[in-house]
């Protein structure tokens, strides 16, 4: 009887492992009816989505991929940005003023 059934294991396991699909083989409709972008880790995805955290991950049919985008300041965040943006500007326009002027003055002295 042992026999038997070391035998029928031998026979019908191959079979058996033969019948079952790679756990990397993409389908390309879900059974619920929506269509397959691909698949992670063996798993179906048909709706991507960028996330904060580290490793991508799926989570009820969507692909979350970590984001690497900043973060939008806040209230706080604008004002300094703004503050810098203008300094950099009014620094810019006082060289130019006086690169200008400077020119202005040689010219003058030449002519």
């Amino acid at each position: 009887m042992k026999k038997l059934i070391l035998i029928a294991t031998l026979v019908f396991a191959p079979m058996a492992l033969g019948q079952q699909t790679d756990a990397y083989t993409c389908i390309d409709r879900h059974p619920n009816g929506v269509a397959v972008w691909g698949c992670y880790d063996g798993e179906p995805y048909w709706n991507i989505a960028p996330f904060a955290g580290d490793r991508p991950m799926i989570s009820g049919g969507t692909l979350y991929t970590p984001s690497q985008r900043r973060a939008e300041p806040g209230m706080g965040g604008r004002i300094v940005n703004h503050a810098f943006e203008d300094a950099k500007w009014r620094t810019e326009a006082e060289i130019n003023r006086k690169v200008e002027t400077s020119i202005g003055k040689a010219l003058d002295k030449i002519f």
